[in-house]
């Protein structure tokens, strides 16, 4: 069958961010991906949080085809707190 893929938020410009070859289609995009400072909304958060799939079309017993995605999120956030600590020599 043929695979299908898809990926969120949309770029317009694509070339050189997928690999046709590799194991994962979309590990140039996610490696390039930059992340900006400016999350203070959900409408900005939602610019960075990369998310990709793919997926077969099946043909159904009527002879339609479906295809569905369930996306992946490729980018994470981590929070590190450090406690204060008192070091004597």
């Amino acid at each position: 069958g043929v695979t299908f893929y898809a990926y969120y938020p949309y770029q317009p410009e694509m070339t050189g961010k997928t690999d046709l070859i590799g194991d994962d289609f979309f590990a140039p995009l996610a490696a390039g991906w930059e992340l900006t400072t400016e999350q203070s909304d959900q409408k900005a958060y939602a610019k960075q949080d990369l998310m990709t799939s793919n997926a077969t079309a099946l043909i159904g017993e009527n002879g339609n085809y479906s295809l569905s995605f369930q996306l992946t999120h490729r980018m994470s956030l981590v929070v590190m707190t450090q406690r204060k600590m008192n070091i004597v020599c």
